[in-house]
């Protein structure tokens, strides 16, 4: 279902470099999903490029999400939980559907991005990730702030800093 010259491959034929490279990717409702990508010679830093079912190592300039594109921002982690992709750049949280054919936006949170994919973690109650503003946990339905009536404000930004990593062990 794709002409040749739209597949990119490893042997950079043709006046195209076909390669395809991202920064961060996961696999969800049966496709890849990437994001932060170069692909034919051209970056492309807020765009997801999605494969077709089942076959998660094609990808084309044609077949792509974008979710809040010329925000000057870039994609830095994606996560995914249940049949939900959970887009983060650096300065916000994008929630897209993507239950059906076509993938729609559900919800956005300005102030909740991160830096890195060290910032967010899957676990079994959902998706958690932290920055300097606090520790976000999307479980599904909504996106909660746990260090709210724990951790003061004051204590949070002296101790958290951009570069903090979270991490889940399902053993303790």
């Amino acid at each position: 279902g794709h002409s040749t010259g739209d597949i990119p491959d490893s042997n950079q034929t043709g006046e195209k470099d076909r390669l395809v490279k991202w920064k961060t990717g996961l696999i969800a409702n049966s496709r890849a999903y990437v994001g932060n990508v170069e692909i034919n010679g051209r970056t492309y830093g807020d765009r997801i490029l999605k494969s077709p079912v089942f076959q998660y190592d094609v990808f084309t300039e044609v077949n792509f999400l974008d979710v809040a594109p010329n925000d000057g921002d870039q994609i830095t982690a994606l996560a995914a939980y249940g049949d939900r992709i959970l887009e983060f750049k650096n300065g916000a949280v994008y929630i897209i559907n993507v239950s059906k054919e076509l993938e729609f936006l559900e919800d956005e949170q300005q102030g909740a991005g991160v830096l890195f994919q060290a910032a967010v973690t899957t676990t079994p109650f959902g998706v958690l990730w932290v920055n300097t503003n606090g520790c976000y946990l999307y479980d599904g339905e909504k996106i909660s702030q746990l260090q709210l009536g724990k951790i003061s404000s004051s204590d949070w930004e002296s101790n958290i800093t951009s570069l903090a990593t979270i991490g889940y062990d399902p053993a303790h």
